[in-house]
């Protein structure tokens, strides 16, 4: 913000701040003040939004130049729904994240395609992308394209980091080149269901995937819970209410169920569940050990440090807060 200073009087604090010209004139003095208004960012812009549901639509445009700057409007099918051309510099640099209904990218067939993009493309990638503003996350969810665009964030970080030296050559043309996206605002999932249903009416019905988070989260808590259960058998008890170090399979069940939606845990990193568990078993482990756990018997501290298992002397909900 630029400050105009002008000053007609005499005073002796005027004739200070306010250099005469020594003809009776005031010169004017322009100060920049450093003041200039910070430019406005993604998260700038969708954080008086946050507590919202939905982002008015009036503010989809600003959101698309925000999101993706190098952003290019071609077609309007409606106030939330448009299709973009985009750099694919700007997209591989995007907040962009996988549907949740969708699953996680398969590494090997992403780079394959990095692969075909850097020797075969090589100045472009002929695709579109299928998008949609998710408000309530503040993110942009890929519908249609997840492993096309896993490939060329592979590609490009690769390259950029000279971790790959297959791909170490010029991919400046590449990343300047233009991709589509048809990109929806606040969709809501029936729609997008339907939509990514239409986008793979080829493919033959059985083989059609629509991923079920609560369906992928019970798998794993039972895959975990079994482990646990063959694992450290002798501390699985039948009883409603075991004693300590005990736990039975409902329980442990609902302390998974817990940990699962703390953690956001699922297929992708479902291993970081057993990571967390083993982690404070280890140190309570270690404790009983060294005598530091107080109030367990000399029973309970033998049984724990024979079978390994120094879990359960916690309750569910301490087991919930410490880790």
């Amino acid at each position: 913000m630029l400050n105009t200073i002008i000053s007609k009087s005499a005073s002796a604090s005027a004739s200070a701040s306010v250099p005469s010209t020594g003809s009776g004139r005031v010169r004017l003095i322009i100060e920049d003040d450093d003041c200039e208004e910070e430019k406005e960012t993604l998260s700038s812009f969708l954080s008086k939004y946050k507590s919202r549901e939905y982002l008015p639509s009036s503010e989809f445009s600003t959101l698309l130049t925000h999101g993706f700057p190098s952003c290019i409007p071609l077609h309007k099918y409606s106030p939330t729904h448009q299709i973009i051309k985009v750099t694919i510099d700007d997209l591989t640099k995007a907040q962009l994240t996988n549907w949740e209904y969708n699953r996680p990218p398969d590494d090997i067939r992403c780079e394959d395609l990095a692969r075909y993009y850097y020797h075969t493309s090589k100045e472009t990638a002929d695709t579109m992308l299928c998008i949609n503003f998710n408000n309530i996350k503040q993110s942009f969810d890929v519908i249609d394209g997840i492993h096309r665009l896993t490939a060329l964030k592979k590609l490009a970080i690769a390259n950029a980091i000279g971790s790959d030296p297959e791909f170490a050559g010029d991919i400046s043309k590449l990343l300047n080149s233009y991709v589509l996206l048809n990109i929806r605002l606040t969709a809501p999932d029936e729609v997008l269901i339907e939509w990514f249903k239409t986008l793979n009416k080829s493919i033959p019905v059985p083989e059609l995937y629509i991923r079920d988070r609560n369906a992928e989260r019970r798998r794993i808590v039972e895959m975990v819970a079994n482990d646990w259960q063959v694992k450290y058998k002798a501390h699985f008890s039948s009883v409603a209410n075991p004693n300590k170090p005990n736990t039975n399979r409902d329980m442990f069940i609902q302390l998974l169920d817990h940990l699962c939606e703390k953690f956001k845990i699922f297929e992708e990193n479902k291993y970081k569940l057993e990571e967390k568990l083993q982690k404070l078993n280890v140190y309570l482990l270690d404790q009983i050990e060294k005598n530091n756990v107080k109030k367990i018997t000399k029973a309970i501290r033998d049984k724990c440090i024979k079978n390994l298992c120094g879990l359960f002397v916690l309750t569910n909900e301490q087991i919930a807060d410490e880790i």
